[in-house]
């Protein structure tokens, strides 16, 4: 048996608030059929107001300030698999950031 995935929590953290009725239904029913497995918490965090029209720069500036910061979380030493321990986890979880870092630069990462 694999790990029990009821205690699990998936933080989906977005920027902006949804409008779209027919979204916030379609989404708000797929986290209550995820409810038997795990948790999921939406987290939305407010948006700056753009103005109507904006240079280039200015878009930019506002992508680089809404973006939000990537976190990953290892569990710690009662992992909820066997099949692969946490602190194996760090060296995987290190190993496909520098392959990210590698292709999105389009250097080699296959050394």
């Amino acid at each position: 048996m694999r790990g029990d995935c009821r205690i699990c929590v998936y933080k989906i953290l977005t920027v902006g608030k949804l409008k779209e009725c027919y979204l916030v239904d379609r989404i708000a029913e797929y986290v209550k059929r995820i409810g038997p497995y795990a948790k999921v918490q939406m987290i939305e965090v407010p948006d700056d107001k753009a103005p109507e029209s904006m240079r280039p720069g200015e878009e930019q500036q506002m992508r680089m300030k809404e973006s939000n910061q990537l976190a990953f979380v290892i569990c710690g030493l009662l992992e909820l698999s066997s099949e692969l321990p946490h602190q194996l986890m760090r060296l995987v979880l290190v190993g496909q950031v520098y392959c990210v870092m590698r292709i999105n630069r389009g250097e080699p990462y296959h050394k």
